[in-house]
């Protein structure tokens, strides 16, 4: 689900600049706000929201004290000044507030980027999802060797297939649309146990711009990479190695992040000389 909150535009700021993943709201929707759920951020224009972010966490609160002392509160808050600020901020709130609600978030969207960037955000977090399939692709070992078992084989062919969609759609060979359209049928028959699915697609639909302009020449390198280790896995399914899967599996679970920062930080670390 997505909802909308206000919040200080000081604790906006920190939001922005990654000085703080918390902020404090007396707004009564957050009793409705679970993880994996997302926030529009100040925005009064929903159609091109101010700030986005990911929720992992919602907690009503009764007396400040206990708010500044919680985890939510003390441990996503990078700097003691920064703290400190919003800790002011908290104790005005509760003087003339009954309730008070914490929120750990991430923001994965914010007006600085083009509107684009949100759907590039549903596809690559679709993708870690698949690639995370793979690491964690369940084997029984039978006669010293390693096999799937059919229903297992059967999500890893659509897990496959999900991938090759989502690096197409990336690229702009499909429609993004078209795309949501089939992971939604999917679910339908096949429903997701991850909740973040849901809201992603929830998301993607609601933000349905894309154009795959966004896809520098930095974006494009780590997509190909990625396809020619999907080539990989799929050669070690057909040649029932199915370690193997799990091991590329886990080389390429940062792909996705890479893809939406441009960090592309695994060829900086191949490429270092000691």
């Amino acid at each position: 689900m997505i909802y909308d909150i206000n919040i200080s535009e000081l604790q906006a700021g920190f939001l922005q600049e990654e000085k703080s993943y918390f902020c404090a709201t007396t707004d009564i929707i957050c009793e409705k706000i679970q993880c994996y759920d997302f926030v529009r951020i100040n925005s009064q224009d929903k159609e091109n929201p101010k700030m986005m972010a990911r929720t992992c966490d919602a907690t009503q609160f009764n007396c400040a004290d206990d708010l500044i002392n919680h985890r939510i509160f003390y441990d996503k808050i990078r700097s003691e000044e920064v703290k400190e600020t919003i800790a002011n901020e908290i104790y005005k709130l509760f003087a003339s507030n009954e309730k008070v609600f914490g929120i750990w978030l991430y923001k994965m969207y914010g007006e600085d980027k083009p509107i684009e960037e949100i759907a590039l955000y549903v596809v690559t977090k679709h993708l870690y999802r698949s690639f995370m399939a793979f690491r964690y692709l369940p084997l029984k070992k039978k006669l010293f060797k390693y096999k799937i078992e059919e229903d297992i084989e059967k999500l890893f062919l659509e897990e496959t297939d999900k991938v090759k969609k989502s690096l197409s759609v990336l690229k702009g060979e499909i429609d993004y649309e078209e795309y949501l359209k089939s992971i939604a049928e999917a679910y339908k028959t096949n429903p997701p146990e991850n909740p973040e699915l849901l809201s992603l697609l929830d998301l993607g639909f609601t933000y349905p711009s894309y154009t795959s302009s966004i896809i520098n020449d930095i974006r494009m390198e780590i997509i190909e990479e990625t396809e020619n280790r999907i080539k990989e896995i799929i050669m070690a399914y057909e040649s029932k190695s199915y370690i193997k899967i799990r091991e590329i599996g886990y080389d390429i679970h940062n792909h996705p992040e890479m893809i939406e920062t441009m960090n592309y930080w695994q060829k900086n670390k191949k490429s270092r000389t000691f």
